[in-house]
C-alpha cells in the first residue's frame, strides 16, 4: 500500500500542512 504522499514524492509532514483535497 503506497500512501498519497509517498506516491506523489511528498513528505508526509508536508502533505497534512498543506491538504490539496
Amino acid at each position: 500500500h503506497v500512501h498519497v504522499a509517498e506516491a506523489l514524492g511528498v513528505p508526509i509532514h508536508i502533505f497534512f500542512t498543506m491538504p490539496w483535497t
